[in-house]
């Protein structure tokens, strides 16, 4: 039985850019010559670190069948979130020669690709670091002000859907087969009908703007001498509008502490939620929501997680790595909810 998945375009295959390619974008198109290169690990474009002249920079050519409304989506995001707030730590995007923001560039078959050139910011990426209670609340009170600053945006390109957005994961049923452990398996399904039932119409009645959605670890810099600030918070590429609590709950899955008991484990995505709350209060029925979010989210990586790694096996080690977290923790958290929370 086949199973197409939520969005063919997650899977859909392309040559990757060479260094070379991208240095000669650098040089033709933003007038920087490279120094020194490293490509990024991404689920779906070319992104590489350069270190030119003028300073390090981020250059990332979207995926070829990737929506130019959407590439404009994210750019116009980061742009608007620093307009509204300037001290936040997300990167800015930098104009090319003739001052577009979005540049079209032959991709490695002359297929036609989007670039854009980002800001580099300081920092070490939080990759499989939860960190302390205190770098959770610090990773909430971020978000929080980023929240805010995207309270007013507009953009079409933010009415999408996603399969990324927590709110679409009743799409996502048909995924099931793809997870092999037949016990998370049935915790999933019995999410998914919680989901269904009470869960999706809750969060299709809360508040709705455009959200980052994606406040995993390897979207948030520490700073290199103090591990407990945030220094920046990276790729706006699944930005959408969707529930405001969805961008505070699925940023508390990827702190939860799993060595301990499910009271425990809850310690840590509850200090976050009190960074987020400290700049963007939620309402009682959001905050009651924050639970089955976190599971949503869960359930979410390890349904898209699996599917992905088994229909695109090149890319599995990168797609995967969250799976196992993912699992652990919905295993110790499923059905039950932090016993006090004060927010």
């Amino acid at each position: 039985m086949e199973h197409p998945g939520p969005d063919a375009d997650l899977v859909a295959p392309f040559a990757r850019l060479t260094q070379d390619r991208i240095r000669e974008i650098a040089r033709e198109v933003y007038g920087l010559e490279v120094i020194a290169i490293s490509r990024l690990d991404t689920e779906r474009d070319d992104s590489y670190a350069l270190e030119t002249a003028e300073g390090m920079r981020l250059i990332k050519v979207a995926n070829p069948v990737d929506d130019p409304s959407v590439i404009d989506l994210s750019v116009q995001a980061m742009r608007h979130a620093f307009a509204q707030d300037a001290t936040l730590p997300i990167p800015q995007v930098l104009p090319a020669i003739d001052g577009a923001l979005v540049t079209e560039v032959a991709g490695s078959l002359g297929e036609p690709r989007l670039s854009r050139l980002l800001t580099w910011l300081p920092g070490r990426v939080a990759t499989n670091y939860r960190g302390s209670p205190k770098q959770s609340f610090a990773r909430g009170h971020v978000l929080g002000r980023l929240s805010l600053a995207l309270s007013a945006f507009e953009h079409p390109g933010a009415q999408r859907v996603l399969a990324w957005d927590v709110q679409q994961l009743s799409s996502l049923r048909s995924l099931l087969s793809f997870v092999g452990d037949a016990d998370i398996r049935d915790i999933i399904e019995s999410h998914l009908d919680l989901f269904d039932a009470q869960i999706g119409p809750a969060l299709a009645g809360s508040r709705q703007q455009v959200i980052h959605n994606d406040l995993n670890s390897e979207n948030v810099l520490i700073d290199e001498a103090d591990a407990d600030v945030v220094a920046g918070v990276l790729d706006f590429g699944d930005i959408v509008y969707s529930a405001i609590v969805v961008d505070a709950g699925l940023a508390m899955s990827y702190v939860i502490e799993t060595s301990g008991t499910a009271s425990d484990a809850w310690y840590r995505p509850y200090q976050l939620a009190a960074g987020f709350t400290s700049v963007r209060p939620l309402t009682s029925d959001e905050q009651e929501l924050l639970p089955d979010v976190v599971r949503s989210r869960l359930t979410q990586r390890i349904l898209v997680g699996s599917w992905l790694s088994a229909t695109n096996p090149v890319n599995a080690e990168y797609t995967s790595r969250t799976i196992e977290s993912a699992t652990a923790a919905l295993r110790l958290l499923h059905n039950t909810n932090p016993s006090t929370v004060r927010l």
